[in-house]
């Protein structure tokens, strides 16, 4: 379709050739969604294995294209007495996202005071800081749920695999036309495509917000909750 819309053929530019320009809009469209709107779609928990005895600071890992990661944290969570509910599910906290600079006190005040029934946390060079800390150690009593990326794809991804839902897929073309009309020096082209895009990753972003009551705009057929799994950060 790509190939079509700006009368180029699949010799010049292949699906190789195309395929970064595709994960470039993937990745735009899909950041621009999540940022958008409010929603829970593609979100997993993360664990921190262990915390650290008067640690604020827990190290964010690095995205890899490869794999799905965090684009967006949407809740951090906290347990610090160990405690769990009848069905052994431990009793996180949910923790307010501030701005230190804000704070009547400094940082290392509310690590020290802040009540554990109202834990507080920011995110700073690629880092959560949260307060009060831990006074010992424990496992898997730092929760966070995180809006995930999509892995990159490749020339073999199925359409499953696209992780968009249909009615959006034309959206990712109009979004690789730019880049199509640069390569060949069309700026006036190029120019054109890409008013056109952004228009229509606003209406994409209206058309998901509004999939729940939208008959024609329905849920992904696989818009479930994954299963949380834990990774380890230092």
């Amino acid at each position: 379709m790509a190939n079509e819309l700006s009368d180029t053929n699949s010799t010049d530019y292949s699906p190789t050739r195309l395929l970064p320009f595709f994960n470039a809009v993937k990745d735009d469209l899909w950041s621009y969604i999540i940022t958008s709107i409010k929603g829970k779609y593609n979100w997993d928990i993360w664990t921190v294995d262990n915390t650290v005895v008067n640690q604020s600071e827990y190290v964010i890992p690095a995205a890899a294209s490869d794999t799905e990661w965090n684009l967006k944290i949407s809740w951090i969570g906290l347990c610090y007495d160990g405690d769990t509910y009848s069905d052994w599910t431990k009793k996180f906290i949910p923790a307010r996202e501030v701005n230190p600079e804000w704070l009547k006190e400094h940082w290392n005040y509310y690590i020290n005071n802040q009540s554990v029934n109202d834990p507080i946390y920011y995110i700073a060079d690629k880092s959560i800081f949260i307060a009060p800390t831990f006074k010992a150690i424990r496992a898997d009593c730092i929760e966070l749920k995180w809006i995930k990326s999509i892995v990159d794809y490749t020339i073999t991804t199925a359409e499953a695999g696209i992780w968009l839902p249909s009615y959006l897929h034309i959206d990712v073309v109009k979004g690789v036309l730019p880049f199509i009309h640069r390569s060949q020096w069309n700026k006036k082209d190029a120019q054109f495509e890409e008013a056109t895009y952004n228009t229509a990753r606003d209406l994409a972003a209206a058309k998901f917000a509004n999939r729940n009551i939208a008959p024609h705009y329905m849920k992904f057929e696989d818009e479930v909750y994954d299963d949380s799994y834990t990774i380890t950060i230092n």
